[in-house]
């Protein structure tokens, strides 16, 4: 409602143009979760801009098949769709939103002088994903790294904090 009253708006549907490289055939009859690798399709999305709209609004987890079918990204589906939506337009940098501050050096729940990770690469960062940190889902990061574009962690709680994570 804030942004319809303040800024020219448009809602665009997700799965119009993130797809999965597999078919119906591959999917979960009861989840609907997709495996395989899932790409912005760059022409579908820049179709959906036009000059009069000021900020898009989409959402994660929503795709489609190759063959045009309703799917859902794996956990983190959000993180992953604003990724390939800031690698197929170039961005210059995709911010993360989450309840944490950043990457933590350790469970900041478990480790009390556990501390924010101000900068991390994506090797690394992709290697902590995938041994389990639940900040960022290793599947976010590689659509920005390969167009070197930055990520950014920070604290929907804290927003005017200088406290958070770039990934570069």
């Amino acid at each position: 409602e804030y942004l319809s009253n303040e800024f020219n708006t448009r809602l665009i549907t997700a799965s119009d143009f993130i797809i999965s490289n597999n078919s119906y055939k591959n999917i979960d009859p009861i989840t609907l979760n997709q495996k395989g690798e899932f790409y912005c399709d760059k022409d579908k999305l820049m179709f959906l801009f036009n000059k009069y709209t000021q900020v898009y609004v989409t959402q994660g987890f929503i795709a489609s098949t190759i063959d045009n079918k309703s799917c859902i990204l794996t956990r983190s589906g959000s993180d992953t769709t604003a990724s390939l939506i800031a690698s197929s337009i170039n961005a210059k940098r995709l911010e993360i939103w989450s309840d944490v501050d950043g990457i933590y050096t350790a469970d900041p729940r478990i480790v009390g002088d556990a501390k924010v990770i101000r900068c991390i690469n994506y090797d690394i960062c992709q290697e902590l994903s995938a041994w389990g940190t639940k900040v960022i889902h290793p599947y976010c990061i590689k659509p920005c790294q390969n167009e070197n574009i930055p990520i950014y962690i920070k604290n929907t709680n804290n927003p005017d904090s200088d406290i958070f994570t770039k990934i570069t």
